[in-house]
């Protein structure tokens, strides 16, 4: 319940995604990313604790699944963007 709750703020809690799936999660997607784009702060397991603020969540729902659509902070030289 508490899970829930806290999607519905929006906010990314610990009892959602652990830290450990977290980094493997954004370790993993930084790979992906175009040349020059970086996670705002990094995707070493040490900083994990910084993407549970960085980050907002939404949730989409269907009869069988429940999605969660994270907004990740990405950036380039002097700019920042939102990846959704």
């Amino acid at each position: 319940m508490d899970a829930i709750q806290s999607i519905v703020m929006e906010k990314l809690q610990v009892n959602l995604i652990n830290p450990t799936a977290l980094h493997n999660i954004l370790k993993n997607f930084s790979l992906h990313l175009p040349e020059n784009y970086e996670l705002i702060a990094g995707a070493r397991i040490e900083d994990i604790h910084l993407y549970y603020d960085f980050i907002t969540v939404a949730a989409v729902r269907n009869a069988q699944h429940m999605k969660l659509i994270l907004n990740v902070h990405l950036k380039i030289a002097n700019r920042h963007f939102v990846l959704y």
